[in-house]
């Protein structure tokens, strides 16, 4: 699958930016997309990078094209996704750029920051965030805006509006995660075909 949407008009018009209304976390393989990950309704745990995560909604889980997760188990699980290339921020951005901050002056520096949630993992944040209440519904909100424009296509200018109401939602994140995440990690136990 190659993560686009495409104008239902125009074959040429392209934007590499997709929505997933059921996204159940299986492994695929390389993507070559960022994801946003939004969890609606339920709990479950996620195996990434060789740690288990219990995620409980209303959360966010923002991971990069490197990142495979699994859904091991759940229950009530609803979530849906955005499937983007960094380029649909900047055109300037590519998978090699984007790791080295310092490649960018100006602009595209501002807008590499937005990136950052995607990017950088360390001891006390693994991509997931918890989000209040408030913070959900316009999360949600901004969800179905994108989503509308990218499917509905009402005319020529849903790719500039699609893509503003994604940066609206990339400039939210990082809001959101000074909220400091409520992450649970369950260690890993070595099972025999892991061996």
């Amino acid at each position: 699958m190659q993560f686009i949407t495409c104008d239902k008009f125009k074959e040429q018009k392209k934007v590499s930016l997709w929505y997933n209304g059921l996204e159940k976390l299986t492994p695929s393989g390389p993507t070559d997309r960022f994801q946003f990950v939004l969890v609606k309704t339920g709990a479950g745990i996620i195996r990434l990078q060789n740690k288990r995560i219990m995620v409980m909604a209303p959360a966010i889980i923002c991971l990069n094209e490197l990142e495979q997760p699994e859904l091991e188990q759940s229950t009530d699980w609803v979530a849906s996704s955005l499937y983007f290339h960094p380029a649909v921020i900047n055109s300037l951005f590519d998978f090699e750029n984007i790791r080295d901050g310092q490649a960018f002056s100006g602009t595209a520096h501002m807008d590499h920051d937005w990136l950052k949630p995607f990017l950088i993992r360390d001891a006390d944040y693994l991509g997931y965030m918890t989000v209040g209440p408030g913070s959900f519904r316009r999360v949600t909100g901004l969800m179905e805006a994108v989503r509308q424009q990218l499917e509905v296509q009402p005319d020529n200018y849903w790719p500039c509006r699609g893509r503003s109401f994604f940066l609206e939602l990339l400039i939210l994140i990082p809001h959101l995660r000074g909220d400091k995440a409520q992450e649970t990690v369950v260690a890993l136990q070595d099972t025999p075909d892991e061996m």
